[in-house]
This record gives C-alpha cells, sequence and structure tokens, in this order.
C-alpha cells in the first residue's frame, strides 16, 4: 500500500500487548539465539536459497555415502543446523515484514511530527521577527532546543 497520512493511535492495552507477545516469543528462542559482531556478520557466509539448495544436497550425499563423511565432522549436528535454518527462515518470513511495517510506520509517523512541529516553529520564529508579543520567549526556547537536537544528530 503507498503511504498516505496516517492518523491513527495504539492503545496503551494493546502496546502493552504487543510487547508481550514479542517478549513470549523472544523467550522460546533466547536458550540458543545468539549475537554476532559486526566482524562476524562479515566474516559468516550468507546461505541464501542457491547456497540453501547445495547444503541440502550434501547432507543427502553424506546419508547416502557416510564413508566420504570426514571423521571431524557431524552428520547429526549438520542436519540440525539445517533444520534449525529452516524453522528459523519460516519464523523470519512472518517476523521481517512486521518489523518492516512497525518501522515504517514509525518513520512516516515521527517525519509527519517533526514537520508539524517545525512549521510551528517557523510560525513562531515569524511571529516573533513581527513583533507579536509573548513569541520571543516560545522561539528562543524552541530554538535552543532544536539547536541542541540537530547537534546531537549530525555528531
Amino acid at each position: 500500500m503507498a503511504y498516505k497520512n496516517i492518523s491513527a493511535e495504539l492503545s496503551d492495552e494493546n502496546k502493552t500487548l504487543v510487547i508481550q507477545s514479542l517478549r513470549a516469543a523472544e523467550a522460546l528462542i533466547d536458550p540458543f539465539t545468539t549475537n554476532l559482531t559486526q566482524e562476524e556478520r562479515r566474516e559468516y557466509p550468507v546461505m541464501g536459497k542457491k547456497l540453501f539448495g547445495f547444503a541440502e544436497t550434501t547432507i543427502e550425499y553424506q546419508r547416502n555415502h557416510p564413508h566420504l563423511v570426514p571423521n571431524f565432522s557431524s552428520l547429526a549436528e549438520q542436519e540440525k543446523d539445517m533444520a534449525l535454518t529452516v524453522q528459523l527462515r519460516e519464523v523470519l518470513e512472518v517476523v521481517e515484514p512486521i518489523y518492516e511495517k512497525i518501522k515504517d510506520t514509525y518513520m512516516a509517523v515521527s517525519a509527519e511530527a517533526y514537520l508539524a512541529a517545525r512549521v510551528f516553529y517557523d510560525s513562531v520564529k515569524a511571529a516573533a521577527k513581527a513583533g507579536i508579543p509573548g513569541t520571543n520567549t516560545i522561539a528562543r526556547d524552541l530554538g535552543a532546543i532544536y539547536k541542541k537536537a540537530t547537534k546531537t544528530t549530525t555528531e
């Protein structure tokens, strides 16, 4: 669906349910999940569909030709790794689109909120410049906050 202005609310109850559901799902996978370093992310091969087929085929060959399996290699562990790979891929196929929707919606609504704030700030600055009483304080206050925020984001 194409982006449109979003005018929605997420009730505290529903937000809490979403977070609780995600934490419950996380608890199910915590016993075996890992955090890779940036270096590991660069070094590890990524198994896409083509390499997945390669890995599956090597397992079949190992089952049919066990005499060719190196003694330092474990077919049972490779089968477990492949099974978990399949299961996690299925989970990712559900999680990634949800994450993308949340991230994109967050980006869109936060941009809307920021742009509306900028419109107000620009209006107050123009009013202060025009000598409208009471606007100098607001313009200074918002200007100080804006300066800090933009300085922090560019550092």
